[in-house]
């Protein structure tokens, strides 16, 4: 089964995702903010049950984001595989995702679609 760690600020958005890929038979864990996602990232590497995607929200009110927060889990496991997901369509990092890091965007408000495509994209790539 794969695992995959969703980091959202909004508990709707983590929620919905959550019970979205839990249907699909993925196993979720959530986060609200940056700090939350590395310690989660760290302590599940350390474990050896790494997660085999994040979703990283790009903007975080209180917190850190998206961008930040990968630069933190690529000094835990250089091979991350990560998704950005924001509401925003002209920032460089959901523009050029690759060129920041990620290998793939899910653009706010995605559907069950969008988010089985790029999970799936990632995991056969893998």
């Amino acid at each position: 089964m794969s695992r995959v760690l969703i980091m959202d600020d909004e508990i709707i958005i983590r929620n919905s995702a959550g019970r979205v890929l839990s249907r699909m038979g993925y196993e979720v864990e959530y986060a609200s903010h940056g700090e939350e996602v590395v310690a989660l990232y760290q302590k599940a590497h350390a474990s050896q049950r790494t997660f085999d995607v994040v979703i990283l929200d790009l903007i975080i009110r209180d917190g850190m984001g998206g961008q930040e927060a990968l630069v933190h889990l690529r000094k835990i496991d250089p091979h991350v595989k990560a998704i950005v997901s924001s509401g925003s369509t002209t920032d460089p990092a959901v523009l050029e995702y690759a060129n920041h890091g990620f290998c793939a965007v899910l653009a706010k408000p995605y559907g069950k679609r969008e988010l089985a495509a790029a999970l799936q994209k990632i995991l056969e790539e893998s």
